[in-house]
């Protein structure tokens, strides 16, 4: 009978020891979720552009929750059109040592750019999709949010000139009207202060 106490005691004390038959897992913490916040919050509205030239446009990406936020993917998926051209292409990091997946510190945040270019001028729109690691997002589906996108541009080319020619009056300093409606002569003076 002693023997079958002392056994169990020694069998008891490395189970104490050792975390035999226990399902913990040492002191290791599980990961969670990211959290994400895009900036602008309301979406990215491009420099307004002259037509046929490009801008580069951007926004940044936040890792607001407890956790690292992971970008598992992010795509232009509408394009927008002007002239019967897509308008907003070459999507990247900012960063361009950075490759997908990327992981963003819980805190820190990444900047990613693209460039808009429009032909003809008017105002287009796309969408950037993201797919990320927060379940809290759901646009369209778990993890993905979507980013709108504005884009205008102006044609300068047709804008009138500033001679003064045609039109409501000009900045030539030409004559004065010398005539009052009662067919009188009217004193015309200059800013010399002789009389004219």
């Amino acid at each position: 009978m002693n023997k079958a106490i002392i056994f169990t005691g020694l069998l008891l004390g490395c189970s104490a020891e050792h975390n035999f038959g226990k399902g913990e897992a040492g002191g290791v913490v599980a990961g969670g979720d990211g959290k994400i916040e895009v900036y602008p919050t309301d979406g990215v509205v491009c420099e307004t552009m002259t037509a046929g030239h490009t801008s580069t446009c951007g926004f940044r990406v936040n890792s607001v929750g407890e956790y690292d936020l992971r970008l598992l993917s992010m795509s232009i998926i509408q394009a927008g059109e002007n002239a019967g051209v897509k308008v907003f292409d070459n999507l990247r990091p900012a960063d361009d040592t950075l490759g997908f997946p990327i992981s963003i510190d819980a805190g820190a945040a990444e900047e990613f750019i693209f460039v808009a270019a429009m032909s003809e001028e008017g105002t287009t729109t796309g969408t950037i999709e993201l797919l990320t690691n927060d379940s809290t997002v759901n646009d369209p589906s778990p993890g993905k949010i979507r980013i709108p996108l504005s884009a205008t541009a102006v044609d300068y080319s047709g804008d009138g000139d500033d001679t003064g020619e045609s039109g409501g009056g000009d900045d030539t300093g030409g004559d004065a009207e010398t005539s009052d409606d009662t067919g009188g002569e009217v004193e015309v003076s200059d800013d010399t202060g002789s009389e004219g």
